[in-house]
């Protein structure tokens, strides 16, 4: 199962690194793939739920616009939550618009928290999500990531 995901996850990144964005739902499905391999990994130590409207599963959105969002949620979550690790991924849409987001249990660490031991992040990775919104829909987006009631949100809006 692990090496039938891993190899779906690596075609994905292969077929669409020279892709400049993919519909909203092959994206998915490659976090999906992702996911299902981390919870090989932790077994009941991760549980990950999925809230996508149907409507959202065409619009467009930049490769591995999600991945490090779920990947910063599993690094820092199971350094910061009460197992098991609970992980939601929402998909939404109003108007054209589309908000995505990714919430986990646990406490909020940024990179400044290094020296206290706290995070081993260097924030590229929520860097590089800002650098890619910025580019792609410039003015027409929004990106914060903050800790409210023991979960950590990553929320994303892209307007058309």
């Amino acid at each position: 199962k692990m090496i039938d995901e891993l190899s779906d996850f690596l075609r994905y990144s292969l077929l669409n690194n020279k892709v400049s964005d993919v519909p909203l739902k092959d994206e998915l499905e490659a976090v999906q793939n992702y996911l299902t391999i981390e919870k090989i990994r932790f077994e009941d130590k991760l549980d990950v739920r999925f809230e996508v409207d149907a409507a959202t599963q065409e619009f467009r959105v930049p490769g591995f616009l999600i991945h490090p969002l779920i990947e910063n949620a599993i690094k820092h979550g199971m350094q910061t939550s009460a197992l098991p690790l609970q992980i939601k991924m929402s998909a939404h849409s109003d108007n054209g618009s589309l908000r995505l987001e990714v919430a986990n249990t646990g406490c909020w660490s940024s990179p400044s928290d290094n020296d206290l031991g706290h995070s081993k992040g260097t924030g590229t990775g929520l860097e590089n999500v800002r650098q890619r919104l910025e580019q792609i829909y410039p003015g027409r987006h929004r990106f914060e990531v903050f800790e409210r009631d023991g979960w950590v949100h990553a929320e994303l809006d892209i307007h058309k």
